[in-house]
């Protein structure tokens, strides 16, 4: 998209499409849910690119008297489909593990939940009504409200706007770089630490998508540091393929290896941290079940990891890839080199 108003439009459209599919998918059979149907047409990722560029602005400044309200809302919306998300994966994943029909009932019982909360937010932010029969129904002022705020956003040229956004993707990585080696991360504490961290790290890769073509991969720079992570199966992975955009001009280039690092550490991360969260989790709940602690590691098989465990792979990969390679600093040098008076 040429510019910041069309890129919210596009993935705004998007996230109608999903919204409005689910309730006519309802309506010609009502025993489909539409925030299942919601939750497995990808909604979650539009949710995310929107959440993406309303940060973005917010960083500018110059549209965050309206973007605050934009991204309260997508995220409030985002945050409970990932509630959802991680207790139906739980139920998925508990078909192999079988350790009890009590914590199974548990999952069930928490993903229900999920759903009405879901269906609480679409009602607020009128995306769906449920009539006087308790039939869902479709609104289209959820769209038309916030295409209406997109639309008295102010626009800037492209070039312009390239500066802008260099300087926030610079200082979101220097700060994650200055808060880690200033010990500002618990890397002891998995949820406030590693989890944060990698947050974090992930919104950058995230706002690189959301901006719609704005971010390339800079193929042609002459900059080999980091080269070793440029391989086959990064350049093939669907999650660090970039979103192509022909009509834009002015683009950020981000380093090759330092993108595919960054991919990398978020995925390694992101592996070690579920597993260890899923079994504090599950033995925290079979604790209330008088389900013994050995029977679910054992259930859990290789999918069981300790806090203790966690916390040393995740400094070891912290430390391997921002210290040593130092991938954060040669990112922000790319882009500092980049920008123009």
């Amino acid at each position: 998209m040429k510019n910041n108003k069309k890129r919210f439009l596009f993935y705004l459209e998007q996230l109608n499409s999903v919204i409005l599919k689910s309730i006519e998918i309802y309506n010609s059979s009502p025993i489909n849910n539409p925030v299942e149907i919601i939750y497995k047409n990808n909604a979650r990722t539009f949710l995310f690119q929107l959440q993406g560029l309303a940060r973005i602005e917010n960083k500018i400044g110059i549209n965050k008297k309206i973007c605050n309200g934009l991204l309260l809302e997508f995220k409030s919306i985002e945050d409970a489909l990932g509630k959802y998300d991680y207790w139906y994966d739980l139920l998925e994943k508990n078909k192999n593990w079988n350790i009890s029909i009590e914590i199974e009932e548990y999952f069930k019982q928490q993903l229900f939940i999920q759903v009405g909360l879901i269906e609480q937010l679409l009602i607020k932010y009128k995306w769906i009504n449920k009539n006087k029969e308790n039939v869902y129904e479709y609104n289209v002022n959820g769209y038309l409200n916030k295409k209406k705020k997109i639309n008295k956003i102010k626009i800037f040229n492209q070039k312009k706007e390239l500066n802008l956004l260099l300087n926030v993707f610079i200082k979101e990585i220097d700060s994650i770089h200055n808060k880690l080696i200033n010990n500002k991360f618990n890397l002891n504490d998995l949820e406030n630490g590693i989890h944060e961290f990698r947050r974090k790290l992930r919104w950058v890769g995230i706002y690189s998508s959301a901006l719609n073509g704005k971010v390339v991969i800079d193929n042609n720079t002459k900059d080999r540091v980091l080269k070793k992570y440029i391989t086959s199966e990064n350049k093939k992975n669907k999650f660090n393929i970039l979103p192509v955009n022909k009509g834009i001009d002015y683009k950020l280039n981000f380093l090759p290896g330092g993108y595919y690092a960054m991919s990398e550490l978020i995925a390694k991360i992101g592996v070690i941290k579920d597993k260890a969260l899923i079994s504090e989790e599950i033995i925290k709940i079979g604790n209330w079940m008088n389900i013994p602690k050995g029977k679910i590691k054992k259930r859990l098989s290789t999918e069981y990891k300790s806090l203790t465990e966690v916390r040393i792979e995740a400094k070891y990969l912290i430390d391997t890839y921002i210290i040593k390679e130092n991938i954060l600093m040669h990112i922000a040098n790319h882009f500092k080199n980049q920008l123009s008076e």
